[in-house]
Parts: structure tokens; sequence; C-alpha cells
């Protein structure tokens, strides 16, 4: 997309509400709190953290007091960071694929969440994105950058790469997938997500360790579980040794989100009975003569009776479903 594109894609009304159609939404608020989560294992007290694509500075807003900083295209979005992070060192607004000499090894963590490397139009670019990123981390910071592919989009498995394995003769690769997204009136038209095969290579230039680390998988109908590119062990110049590629495996789901969105529970699992409703003391029979032969004796049900409590039972039951 154009420069002029994605700033009018993330202006406005959608900058001022954005917080709460993604962080702050039943569906996303999870993978917000995973986000800050994560970020705050890679934090210390002396931290200097950049955010590349810092939109709303959500995501800075909870460490005040740390050394951070943020950068944006949309000038709406970083109105809004500004406000949520009045104690930031700076805000800048730019584009992910300009240098800025000025933060060459200068951050001790450089986090791009978000994916708005994907609103480029080209592999190459996406190329440029990682190098900067990569740039502007110490020699003994960490680059962390969440990612997605076909996998995610799709479900289609896609095996993790060595950078050193060379692609198979006359076969295919997928390099990456490109896709379009409605929502709340916006389109986010034609964007590219790099293979996480791709993403080490891009990486394994600039460092000598990355681990891919996973998210428990909610909400449970996207395809995969999120995977998160963590690289460090910055290398010096000349430094060809090869990469030390750590997958690590999906945690499991919190009980309260497992709860939030029925993982583990059947989709055809009965709702569970409510408590049963105390049943009204029986009004006092008049007195009566024997009845007919066909009249239950002994203290028995009659049959109209029975057939209204199982209703009474079944309704009560269906009530519990519609209310969920």
């Amino acid at each position: 997309m154009e420069t002029d594109d994605v700033q009018a894609l993330y202006g406005g009304d959608y900058a001022a509400g954005y917080n709460d159609i993604w962080q702050h939404s039943d569906t996303w608020s999870a993978e917000a709190s995973f986000h800050v989560d994560s970020i705050r294992e890679l934090l210390g007290p002396t931290t200097r953290w950049l955010d590349a694509g810092c939109g709303t500075g959500w995501n800075l807003s909870h460490f005040q007091g740390t050394a951070r900083a943020g950068l944006d295209l949309s000038p709406d979005m970083l109105a809004q960071a500004v406000a949520a992070n009045p104690d930031a060192l700076e805000f800048r607004q730019g584009d992910l694929r300009d240098d800025v000499p000025e933060w060459h090894d200068a951050w001790d963590l450089v986090t791009c969440t978000g994916q708005p490397y994907s609103y480029v139009d080209r592999l190459d670019d996406i190329a440029t994105i990682f190098d900067n990123l990569a740039g502007w981390t110490g020699p003994d910071g960490t680059c962390f950058v969440p990612m997605g592919d076909l996998t995610d989009v799709a479900g289609v498995p896609m095996d993790i790469r060595r950078p050193e394995e060379e692609y198979p003769y006359d076969t295919p690769m997928v390099d990456a997938v490109v896709w379009s997204l409605w929502e709340h009136d916006r389109y986010h038209r034609q964007m590219i997500w790099p293979s996480v095969s791709w993403c080490v290579k891009a990486f394994a230039q600039h460092f000598g360790r990355i681990e891919i680390h996973r998210w428990p998988h909610v909400p449970p109908w996207i395809p995969v579980a999120r995977r998160i590119l963590v690289a460090s062990d910055k290398r010096a110049e000349g430094d060809d040794r090869p990469v030390v590629l750590i997958e690590h495996p999906v945690p499991p789901v919190p009980a309260e989100l497992a709860e939030r969105f029925g993982i583990g529970v059947p989709a055809d699992a009965p709702a569970a009975a409510p408590d049963p409703e105390p049943e009204p003391e029986p009004e006092p029979e008049p007195a009566r003569g024997p009845g007919p032969a066909s009249e239950p004796v002994g203290g028995a049900e009659p049959a109209d009776a029975a057939d209204d409590s199982k209703w009474r039972s079944m309704r009560r039951r269906a009530s519990k479903r519609i209310r969920g």
C-alpha cells in the first residue's frame, strides 16, 4: 500500500478507537496481553526500548518509567501514543524502510508488533525493514517480531527451514502470502506476510541466535498458535557462525481463557443443568370417594403431572442453552 493509503487507513476515528477495536475487544484482548507479558520478560531496569510501528503506544503505556520510544507512519496514531506515554523519550513519525543513523546500536530492545511491515509492496522492502530493526538493536540487545504466514492465514503447515538449507531444485517454495482484510469499514489491501523460514533467514544475517516462541492458541478459530521471532546475540562484522535456531512448544491455554472461549468443551455438549427450582407445596386435595380403577394409587404421580415435570425440565435446559 502507498504511504498516503496507510495514513488514511490509520487516521481519524479509527485511530481514536483503535484500542477498543483490538486490544480491549473480547476476541483480541488475550493476544494483546500476551504481547505485554512477553515484552515484560525482555525488559530490565536500564533497558532502552524502541517500538517500531508503535501505533497508539498501547504496549509502551504499560511500562511507565521505562526508557522507551516509538516510531510510526500515522500522525493520528502517534497523537494517541504521545498522550498515553507522557514520559517517553521520543516519538517519531516515519517509514520503517527509512534508516535512522542516530539509532544505530542504540536500543537494548527493538519490537515490531502488529506486523506493520506487511503494508509494503515487496519482500525486498520487508528485508530493508528487518535490516533497520537489526541495525537499531544494540550489540547485546534483542529484537522481538511477531510473525504470520500461510499457516496463519489458511492453516497450511509449513516447516521452518534453516537458513543454510538450499532450496530444492525444481520445487516451488512459498516465500510469502498476500492477503486482505475488511474490518470496521477499513480495507487492509494486499498485505504481505513472509514465511517464517524467510524471516529466520533474514534475521540470521544479523543475529547468531533465533528463537521461535509460541503463545497459547487463542482465539481457537485462528488456524495456529501465534509465533514470535526473538533474535539475540547480534553478529559482529565477519561473523559467519551457523545460527542457533530454537523452536519452543505451544504453551497450554490458561484456564480463564479456556473457559472464555469454550476450549475443551465439545460443540454439541449439553449445557449444565441449572439448580432445581423448589417445588411449590402441594395443595391439600379434597376428600373424595374411591375413584375409577384407572386412577393411580399408592402415591404414584398421574401421567399428566409426569409429562408436565418432564417439559419443565426440558424448558429449563433449553433456556440455559439460549442464555449461554
